[in-house]
């Protein structure tokens, strides 16, 4: 039935999720006032939980490099800790305006202008198997495909509708698959909602990686 409903994300739908909205860390996002996170460095913008790194030396990540497309160095840079944004992601021509230093994250493609772009972009693991994430609660709905990624999520709101595809679990038991549903939400609340984090983390093919997280209330509607 539709309502509010705790899901779990798996780590492909999780990775995608933070691929979508990764825009918002960006600086230049943010000096072009298209990002929420605007004038909000050093708030708690999700759970204690939550950490979000940017790690362009990880030794499994898609986008490894030492310099980026300005010849800069390259870094781990953390920009949500323990819930708090620490920082946001620069190009050199960025980090002058705000003066401040560049992280390495300059990235320019063949005709077009300097930008800013994520390199190995992830929420770190925690030590919770994907058994105890779909056990926290009575009934919970796992999430294991999302359709419309492109055309149903806003990366300056962060708001989304999805159609999804995935589980439902009762007393942590799978009780039968569910397709053709529908689920909504807003990114920045996905994290302060966040409760549990999973062990299983992956990168996926676009240098973004999660494992599978917990939030104790999505949206979920039937079509």
């Amino acid at each position: 039935a539709s309502g509010q409903l705790p899901v779990v994300f798996n780590n492909d739908t999780m990775a995608s999720i933070l691929a979508t909205f990764s825009g918002v860390f960006s600086a230049k996002s943010i000096q072009e006032g298209r990002s929420l996170l605007k004038g909000r460095l050093g708030a708690t913008i999700a759970s204690e939980i939550v950490n979000i790194i940017d790690d362009a030396h990880h030794s499994d990540g898609m986008s490894t490099s030492p310099f980026d497309s300005e010849g800069y160095p390259t870094q781990r840079t953390a920009l949500v800790e323990n819930g708090k944004l620490k920082s946001f992601l620069h190009n050199t021509v960025t980090a002058a305006i705000d003066n401040t230093k560049s992280t390495g994250n300059a990235a320019r493609g063949y005709k077009g202008p300097l930008s800013v772009s994520p390199s190995n972009f992830y929420i770190q693991p925690d030590n919770h198997t994907v058994e105890e994430l779909v056990s926290a609660y009575d009934e919970i709905i796992e999430i294991v495909d999302l359709q419309g990624l492109h055309s149903g999520a806003n990366p300056i709101s962060g708001d989304f509708s999805l159609s999804a595809e995935g589980f439902q679990w009762r007393n942590g038991k799978k009780v039968g698959g569910l397709s053709n549903f529908t689920i909504s939400g807003n990114f920045f609340r996905l994290l302060e909602n966040t409760e549990m984090i999973g062990n299983n983390f992956k990168f996926n093919t676009t240098g973004c990686g999660a494992p599978s997280v917990l939030v104790n209330k999505m949206s979920i509607s039937s079509k």
